[in-house]
């Protein structure tokens, strides 16, 4: 017991501590500078496939290989292992790989308004 008389527990604690990752600045503007110019060649030949592919009337099969790989590329941080930060940074700007830039759906909108 203690001084105010209440008894002291003898349990382990467990916790875990957030890694804290450093990037120094220059890297990290190296790293978004390349980035952004990944995310602009995927955008640009993400629509260009696209466009050939439905004027040519040819499969879609080979754009959406591109996007199954990139999906998995882009979802591979959900796996518990420890990347290296650079991958993490870089790899944010993969996001047309979950078709971020299509509008939400206008069902999920009316759902949520009981309409």
């Amino acid at each position: 017991h203690d001084t105010s008389g209440n008894q002291l527990q003898t349990e382990e604690l467990f916790g875990r501590l957030h890694k804290y990752d450093y990037i120094e600045a220059m890297t990290l503007e190296a790293l978004e500078g390349l980035g952004k110019t990944t995310q602009g060649v995927l955008y640009s030949g993400f629509s260009f496939m696209l466009i050939l592919l439905v004027i040519t009337g040819i499969s879609l099969s080979p754009l959406w290989t591109l996007v199954n790989a990139m999906q998995v590329v882009y979802f591979s941080l959900l796996i518990n292992v420890n990347f290296p930060v650079n991958y993490k940074v870089f790899i944010k700007y993969y996001d047309i790989a979950t078709f971020s830039f299509l509008p939400e759906s206008p069902l999920k909108n009316s759902d949520e308004h009981g309409e």
